[in-house]
């Protein structure tokens, strides 16, 4: 997520920037703060903020490590740690003392924290006769579909089963993935001009659903350079032709 903000503030005006910026602070808060959990004092909110926007990489994950020494349940580091950081965050945007970076950046580091507190949590076992699955959908704004549509045909006719979504608003279209249990997700844009609203739609997914592997395509991945930088995607398709072969090799890939 680094590389990706620091590839929007090269490219994005401002108020793109702010835009961008307030989705992260909402995303975070709606996903980690919608319980109310006893606080424990005797961690620092303050403190664990300026850890997540350190130099320090690693400075934000000691204190969740120590932590969960110290018995620390896991929901209590959602509800309290995380979320509280979130919240904070969120008045430190307000207030000006925090860049869109150093909230990206923040914003990366609660989700890697996240995905490792993942680990501790006993799996489902996989089913191999459902790995080819995967959602697809137009970026909110996007009139030109019928490339992904194509896309998703080409897909279900090769074994794929595709939930395809187009025509959405931003909000009903998070909200969709997010509740969906694909793990791999194409976004598909056919303008320059809708970059905005993927890069928007890349980063809420990326807190509601971090898990999944983001796939964008459409004709915006000729016309952007940089693409995957910019977007913060795990990959690009550029032939949409040739989308069966690309999807199972990513497919291959991600299960290596």
């Amino acid at each position: 997520m680094l590389a990706a903000a620091r590839a929007a503030k090269r490219v994005l005006p401002d108020d793109a920037i702010n835009e961008l910026a307030e989705e992260v602070v909402a995303r975070l808060a709606s996903r980690i703060g919608r319980v109310t959990v006893e606080p424990r004092l005797d961690v620092s909110i303050e403190a664990f903020c300026a850890a997540l926007i350190s130099p320090d990489a690693e400075a934000a994950s000691r204190i969740i490590a120590q932590e969960r020494r110290d018995g620390v349940p896991l929901d209590v580091v959602y509800l309290h740690t995380l979320s509280g950081a979130a919240r904070h965050l969120g008045v430190m945007w307000e207030k000006d003392e925090v860049s869109f970076l150093g909230l990206t950046v923040a914003a990366g580091r609660i989700f890697e924290i996240m995905r490792g507190l993942r680990q501790e949590v006993p799996q489902q076992a996989h089913d191999p006769k459902s790995a080819k699955r995967a959602f697809f959908a137009a970026v909110p704004g996007e009139t030109h579909t019928l490339g992904v549509t194509m896309a998703a045909a080409l897909l279900r006719n090769h074994g794929w089963a595709i939930e395809l979504r187009t025509g959405m608003s931003h909000d009903a279209l998070v909200e969709a993935i997010a509740a969906d249990d694909q793990k791999m997700i194409g976004l598909s844009a056919g303008r320059a001009e809708g970059v905005v609203a993927l890069i928007r739609l890349v980063l809420a997914l990326r807190i509601v659903k971090p898990e999944a592997k983001i796939i964008v395509c459409g004709h915006v991945v000729s016309e952007v350079r940089g693409l995957v930088e910019l977007v913060n995607a795990d990959a690009v398709i550029e032939d949409t032709g040739d989308v069966t072969n690309q999807m199972d090799a990513l497919l291959a890939q991600y299960q290596a």
